[in-house]
C-alpha cells in the first residue's frame, strides 16, 4: 500500500509504555497538534474500536468522503498540511489495542472534466496523457474523460 507518511504509536497501559514515532519531522509536528487538540474528534481513534475485532480502519469505513472533508480533524490538521488519511492498522494484545500504524497520503491534484473540442485528444500543459493515466490503476479508481487538467 503506498504511503507518503507513516506514524507508529505504541501504548500499553498495563506496562506504562508509551512510544510514538513518525516517518518525518512534518508528520511529527502534525502528531503533536493531533495529541493537543484533535484526538478527541478523531472518528478513527483507537478507543472507538477497543471492544471490536477491527484490525484495519479507513475513512470510507466510517463516513462518506464529503463528511470526512468537512470534519474538524481533516479541516484542522490534515488539509492544512497537504495530507489525507489513508488507514490505521490496530495491533492487539490480550484483546486490547496496544499499537497503531497510521498511513497517510499527500493530497493529489484532482482531474476535472473539460468539454472536448472536436478532434482534441490532448491533456492541458499541466499534465501529459501518459502521466495522468498512470495515476489510475484498473479497478481502483475510475479514469476521467480525456482531455484533462488539474483543478
Amino acid at each position: 500500500m503506498p504511503a507518503d507518511g507513516i506514524r507508529f504509536f505504541i501504548y500499553v497501559r498495563w506496562a506504562q509504555l508509551k512510544q510514538d514515532s513518525a516517518s518525518h519531522s512534518e508528520l511529527d509536528q502534525m502528531v503533536a497538534r493531533y495529541i493537543e487538540t484533535y484526538w478527541a474528534v478523531d472518528p478513527m481513534h483507537p478507543s472507538r474500536f477497543e471492544d471490536s475485532d477491527t484490525a484495519v480502519i479507513s475513512n470510507p469505513m466510517v463516513m462518506s468522503d464529503a463528511e470526512w472533508r468537512a470534519s474538524e480533524i481533516f479541516v484542522g490538521i490534515y488539509q492544512p498540511n497537504g495530507y489525507a488519511h489513508s488507514c490505521d492498522v490496530f495491533f492487539q494484545q490480550q484483546g486490547r489495542i496496544v499499537a497503531v500504524l497510521s498511513l497517510v497520503r499527500r493530497v493529489r491534484p484532482t482531474l476535472s472534466r473539460q468539454p472536448r473540442s472536436p478532434g482534441s485528444n490532448r491533456c492541458s500543459r499541466s499534465c501529459s496523457t501518459a502521466s495522468a493515466r498512470s495515476m489510475y490503476r484498473a479497478g481502483r479508481i475510475a479514469a476521467p474523460a480525456w482531455p484533462c487538467s488539474f483543478a
